[in-house]
């Protein structure tokens, strides 16, 4: 399959090729869904020490990459690492299968968390779309046992991600470092 060179998807994921990083902020937003949801122990004391975290200050960083160099034939790669003093809480790859529309696609996603980084959790799907103008992009996909939407749009300092599901909500501004995604 070929993408159009001037889609939404084309023109956004090849803008946004490269390595990006920001300072991650998570919290809980209902208690008693965060207690009723299907985390399991180790999941859920990493996600309060992630909460806690951010609520007390302690900058907990984000990296992610983009590789958009087959964007034209319909597949974008996406990893994600958050950490703190060199541990990765969380590790995810995802690869973006555009459809023919240039706006929707499919995504795979891979995630590892800590401490068992060494285990992936099973493979689960989703869907995003980019906006018309380019400018932003709508994820959906499995967080644990619920739904969690994540938005990115354009910002004049780089790009603003807010993830939000029934239980969380986690936002990041994230500033280009890098150009090739291939050596991050």
């Amino acid at each position: 399959m070929t993408i159009h060179p001037d889609a939404p998807a084309s023109r956004y994921y090849q803008r946004h090729h490269g390595v990006w990083a920001g300072d991650y902020r998570f919290s809980i937003i209902s208690w008693p869904v965060f207690w009723s949801a299907r985390l399991g122990l180790i999941n859920r004391i990493t996600l309060l020490n992630l909460a806690l975290a951010s609520r007390f200050g302690i900058r907990v960083h984000m990296r992610t990459s983009l590789d958009a160099s087959h964007v034209g034939r319909g597949e974008v790669v996406h990893t994600t690492v958050i950490g703190k003093f060199g541990i990765a809480f969380y590790a995810s790859r995802e690869v973006f299968t555009l459809n023919p529309d240039g706006v929707s696609m499919a995504l795979v996603r891979v995630q590892r968390l800590w401490p068992f980084s060494f285990c992936p959790l099973p493979q689960d799907t989703g869907w995003g779309s980019v906006s018309p103008d380019a400018n932003g992009a709508t994820y959906d996909w499995l967080w644990y046992d619920r739904r969690m939407t994540q938005t990115t749009d354009a910002d004049p300092e780089g790009l603003r991600l807010n993830q939000v599901s029934d239980w969380s909500s986690a936002t990041v501004l994230l500033r280009r470092i890098g150009e090739d995604p291939t050596t991050s």
